[in-house]
């Protein structure tokens, strides 16, 4: 049998690896999920006008239903303006929207995130969201720091469940607790405060459990 002759063998395509979400990817969703929660707040100030704060604390929304059903967003600002303290936070968390979904920093990105969120903790973008924001700095700096160190990057096998669950606790601090709020009219205060103390332990040890450095397969 000539090789005209010979049948075509069929190669048989390797399965395809399933590819998980990394820290870099929960840097870029934690970071615009916290602008968009910044965004809430810089909104409520925006709406009260100019109006003196007499105290470092601040509610961001003193009528409609965030006031009723989730404690009126509190919040701190050091601007003795509610009125430019809501200009700020919403300039602020669209940059940090900006900068998570294009990444425009380049390698300083996770530093950029670190200091868009502390800006708006103090201008008045509440706790929540620049708590989120400095995670997701903190998850952007490990993610290059594993990237840069070589070899394979090894992920705790509790890394996806963490993960999910992480992202699952802020889209209800930004996006669920709303929805209770405006559509069903809802008091969700007490579980929004039980889920921001979640996120603040599940998020570190979220970033904790994600790519590290691995010893096999290092160059020595």
């Amino acid at each position: 049998m000539n090789s005209r002759t010979r049948p075509r063998e069929i190669p048989v395509g390797r399965p395809r690896r399933r590819v998980e979400p990394g820290l870099a990817t929960a840097a870029r969703l934690w970071g615009g999920l916290a602008g968009i929660g910044g965004l809430v707040h810089g909104v409520g100030e925006l709406v009260q006008g100019n109006v003196a704060t007499t105290s470092l604390f601040i509610a961001s929304w003193t009528t409609g239903p965030i006031a009723d059903n989730l404690g009126g967003e509190p919040g701190l600002t050091v601007v003795p303006s509610l009125l430019v303290s809501g200009i700020l936070t919403v300039a602020l968390a669209s940059a940090l929207i900006v900068l998570a979904v294009v990444r425009v920093a380049g390698g300083r990105y996770g530093w950029a995130l670190i200091a868009l969120s502390a800006g708006m903790l103090l201008v008045g973008g509440g706790v929540g969201p620049p708590a989120i924001g400095l995670c997701a700095g903190g998850a952007a700096l490990a993610a290059r720091r594993a990237r840069a160190s070589g070899g394979r990057q090894a992920r705790s096998a509790l890394w996806p469940w963490l993960f999910w669950l992480s992202l699952a606790d802020i889209l209800f601090l930004v996006f669920g607790s709303l929805i209770a709020a405006f559509v069903f009219d809802i008091d969700v205060s007490s579980a929004f405060v039980y889920a921001f103390l979640a996120s603040v332990v599940l998020l570190p040890i979220t970033i904790l459990t994600g790519e590290r450095p691995s010893t096999k397969g290092s160059s020595t």
